[in-house]
């Protein structure tokens, strides 16, 4: 086998490593996300005696969703960025690359606020 083969088998694992990795994170935003979501309508459920909480409950709520479908859309254009690499298409693949990383840093961002919203709610109890 010469070379080209070796370099091309290399990069081709390297590139599966990398989309493997971007997925479990991906898949740990979303569930992150899902649970943060659970766990807030559980406490608006519990906190039916106070009801001056739930709206600021639901502000969270908002916040969590948000990024929950963040998170969702950085898991769809991570395939649409292997396509794009698969084709060769290397430019405009790492731009999207870069998109999704941003979009899942804003997901993040969301779910943040949302546990902060959620904490100075709880705080006053």
């Amino acid at each position: 086998m010469d070379e080209r083969y070796y370099k091309f088998e290399n990069d081709r694992e390297m590139f599966h490593s990398v989309i493997d990795a971007g997925q479990n994170t991906l898949k740990a935003c979303v569930g992150c996300s899902s649970l943060l979501t659970v766990v807030v309508a559980v406490f608006t459920g519990l906190l039916v005696n106070h009801q001056d909480v739930v709206g600021t409950l639901a502000d969270a709520l908002l916040f969590f969703e948000i990024a929950m479908g963040l998170g969702l859309i950085a898991t769809g254009l991570t395939y649409c960025t292997q396509v794009l690499y698969q084709s060769g298409d290397k430019k405009r693949g790492a731009m999207l690359n870069t998109f999704v990383a941003a979009v899942v840093v804003f997901s993040i961002a969301g779910d943040f606020i949302g546990i902060v919203i959620t904490y100075l709610a709880l705080k006053g109890l």
